[in-house]
């Protein structure tokens, strides 16, 4: 050993002084130091005779991050035309980090088809693909390189997995390949852990329907029934009813459509454009505050991660009712603002806040003429306990206002809903309860209600709802039986 290195130095020192500034920054390149290595580069690079000098600069330059300068340098390299045909995979990266994915998969194509780091170019080809949301594309580039079995397989099982979810909502088979490509996916790292919580929300997804992925189309459609001795429905309260007056056997209802669109949609935004229509139809004139209908117009703006770990949304609309006497008079409008964020804490723990804030304007109707404000504190959290989802919501209305002081009051309430993960006949189950105080200057009454909800899945991002309450206190100190039937639909 001692004979060899003798000799390398007696070679060096009678080298020319740029070879032994290129041997230097093959050293210095090999060894990782990227930025020695194009400081002793640029002094020899337009005097040396060898063209490599100009890839290990390119290398270099891309190793620390200046892709500029890299692709420059290599495609000054490639006019060479050495036989050295590693740069087409490095000019690739580059060109990847710039932005410019047509010519970074141009790069990466000859580099595989020349054989060189042909598992590296092919999944940088399908990552560039898949960040452009174009999953279908993306897709067989991964299973390449999964076919490949070099280190960068781990990673294309995983994405593999996501376009395969991406794509496949409407497609079960393509649901179940993803989950064996997640289940690929294992160990304590970020990736794996995201892999799992594909794995619950697929499953999630193909027993109850419901994705969470982007909702372009939410449509919702039901209608309840209320039986009660004495109708005691406001335009204000919200209950959506139908059933029978046994004082006067006067058939009513109300029915209720709300719908969502949103044609505005990138990566991690969504933008809504929300409208609800209702109607409260009483079939046998004279019953006061009936026969009244509702619209609401409205705008929502959502932020959410990849899975859906972190939601934050802002909303506004605009909700007017009117009374239909003869002929159509606004009674009530509102103006709504709400924001709220959702954050997974844990894989089985959630945390959310919600804070609507509501302006009344009345002008007839059931409270007469008013104006009014509210807000609502909402604080939510959700636990998972296997396959059973519990969900604590305790909050907070406190409404007030100028006109009339005898609608002053705070309602302090806590509801609670717990979800079950076996089947009642086809039904899913859901037990849910509230109970509070409302507060006024001069009483507080009880309220409180509690039931079940039954989902029914009628195919992929299709299911039915029965819903059965008892309450009291909310309207009226007498105990009411609510009841309906639903449908909702997201695409």
């Amino acid at each position: 050993m001692f004979i060899f290195s003798l000799i390398f130095f007696l070679t060096l020192s009678s080298a020319d002084p740029s070879d032994v500034l290129r041997l230097k920054a093959v050293e210095l390149v090999g060894n990782g130091k990227y930025g020695e290595a194009v400081k002793t580069i640029e002094q020899i690079k337009d005097k040396d005779r060898e063209p490599d000098v100009y890839f290990l600069l390119g290398v270099s330059y891309s190793r620390l991050g200046d892709h500029g300068q890299a692709v420059k340098v290599l495609r000054k390299f490639e006019t060479f035309n050495t036989d050295n045909k590693d740069f087409h995979y490095y000019l690739g990266i580059s060109l990847f980090e710039l932005g410019r994915y047509d010519e970074a998969i141009a790069e990466f194509r000859k580099s595989e088809l020349l054989g060189i780091k042909v598992e590296e170019s092919t999944y940088y080809s399908g990552y560039i693909y898949f960040s452009l949301s174009e999953y279908k594309t993306a897709f067989p580039f991964f299973i390449r390189t999964i076919k490949e079995n070099g280190k960068y397989s781990y990673l294309a099982h995983y994405y593999a997995g996501v376009c395969l979810y991406r794509d496949g909502l409407n497609s079960p088979e393509s649901l179940d390949a993803a989950v064996y490509h997640f289940e690929k996916v294992t160990g304590e790292d970020t990736i794996a852990k995201e892999a799992a919580r594909y794995i619950d929300v697929i499953n999630e997804y193909i027993s109850s329907g419901v994705a969470r992925y982007k909702k372009r189309w939410n449509l919702n459609a039901y209608a309840d029934l209320l039986f009660s001795r004495n109708r005691t429905v406001t335009p204000l309260d919200g209950i959506v009813n139908m059933g029978l007056d046994t004082e006067t056997w006067t058939v009513f209802g109300d029915l209720y459509f709300k719908g969502a669109f949103s044609p505005v949609m990138f990566k991690n935004i969504a933008v809504f454009l929300n409208y609800g229509f209702s109607t409260d139809l009483a079939f046998k004139p004279g019953l006061g505050n009936s026969n009244t209908q509702g619209h609401l117009f409205g705008i929502s703006v959502q932020y959410y991660s990849q899975l859906r770990t972190f939601e934050a949304g802002a909303e506004y609309y605009y909700s007017i009712d009117y009374l239909d006497d003869g002929s159509l008079e606004k009674i009530a409008g509102a103006h709504v603002i709400s924001v709220g964020i959702d954050k997974s804490i844990l894989k089985s723990w959630a945390l959310g806040l919600k804070l609507p804030m509501r302006f009344y304007n009345g002008t007839g109707g059931a409270w007469g003429d008013f104006t009014g404000r509210s807000i609502e504190i909402a604080l939510m959290s959700y636990h998972m306990f296997g396959e059973m989802s519990f969900r604590l919501e305790p909050s907070l209305i406190m409404f007030s206002s100028a006109d009339n002081p005898d609608l002053d009051h705070k309602y302090y309430n806590v509801g609670i809903k717990a979800n079950f993960p076996w089947k009642i006949w086809f039904f899913w189950p859901s037990l849910k309860g509230r109970a509070g105080y409302i507060i006024t200057a001069d009483e507080r009454v009880l309220a409180y209600d509690g039931g079940i909800v039954l989902f029914v899945p009628l195919g992929i991002g299709m299911r039915g709802t029965y819903s059965g309450i008892l309450r009291k206190g909310f309207v009226s100190d007498t105990l009411e039986m609510v009841t309906g039937i639903g449908f909702e639909y997201v695409f």
